[in-house]
């Protein structure tokens, strides 16, 4: 089964404080590259909505080597794996010019039923997409992500508003990416601030359950023991990460009845985090 490309250039609107792309925006890129290849072969979510179904994002895991400025071009290069236990599984990578390769992620996909909002099976069709690419994954495929324990800090609360809402009707992916990002640095478990050298290497979600709006997410979060590294993951310049630095948990729960919506887990690089 043959890869597919997209070709974007980072717009100044889609960079922060530090002039380089946003991480939410970087992961837009990723789903805008699936949504179309996936209707290219045919199992998008113009069919999937005509059978009362949609793909929905389960977990994800974002590796990242430089994050890139305005004006560069980037080529987002997308693949389907295959099923894997209860998903299917579609990885990426990102390349700048002169083949660079600045990001490499692993996302893992379910189809839920639009009425119910449960859980369905895969279609045949979604079933036989056996991949035919010679590519092996970059990285291993499981993700998972512990409950943060009694010692984790409160973080800020976000209110689920329109905007945040997606197509199916619920918070959007990359909202969480945001929220995840903003308790990050918000807690205090950096210190007094965010080191102005702190980098983000690694972004891993796992979605539990579907945020509406007028909810109120609330993030409590923790640091945790770098995880093992991964002998084939690459730290910003490319070299073998070594896993230096600081990694956090978080738990996105809403308020109204303490139900966990997401978890996830930064991994920071940067000389002056200990």
């Amino acid at each position: 089964m043959p890869t597919h490309t997209e070709r974007c250039t980072v717009r100044p609107h889609e960079t922060g404080w530090d002039k380089k792309l946003r991480v939410q925006c970087l992961c837009n890129y990723l789903e805008d590259a699936a949504h179309v290849h996936a209707e290219k072969l045919g199992v998008g979510l113009d069919r999937l909505y005509r059978e009362d179904m949609s793909w929905a994002l389960a977990k994800m895991r974002v590796n990242i080597i430089r994050r890139p400025a305005a004006g560069e071009t980037l080529r987002v290069v997308t693949w389907p794996v295959g099923l894997e236990h209860a998903f299917f599984r579609r990885d990426f990578a990102i390349y700048a010019q002169g083949r660079e390769l600045i990001t490499s992620a692993v996302t893992q996909w379910v189809i839920i039923n639009l009425s119910s909002r449960r859980l369905a099976h895969f279609p045949a069709y979604i079933a036989a997409l056996a991949p035919r690419n010679p590519r092996l994954p970059r990285t291993k495929g499981d993700i998972r992500i512990p409950v943060p324990g009694e010692a984790a800090r409160t973080g800020p609360s976000f209110p689920v508003r329109l905007a945040d809402i997606d197509r199916n009707r619920h918070v959007n992916n990359g909202r969480f990416v945001d929220f995840v990002m903003e308790s990050a640095t918000c807690t205090g478990l950096f210190g007094e601030e965010l080191p102005l050298d702190a980098s983000l290497r690694q972004l891993e979600l796992v979605f539990r359950s579907e945020g509406r709006i007028g909810d109120l997410i609330a993030c409590r979060s923790e640091r945790e023991e770098m995880p093992e590294a991964d002998p084939k993951s690459l730290d910003r310049s490319g070299q073998p990460d070594n896993r230096s630095g600081l990694c956090l948990i978080h738990s996105l729960t809403r308020t109204a009845d303490g139900r966990e919506l997401a978890r996830g887990r930064t991994v920071f690089g940067g000389e002056n985090l200990i």
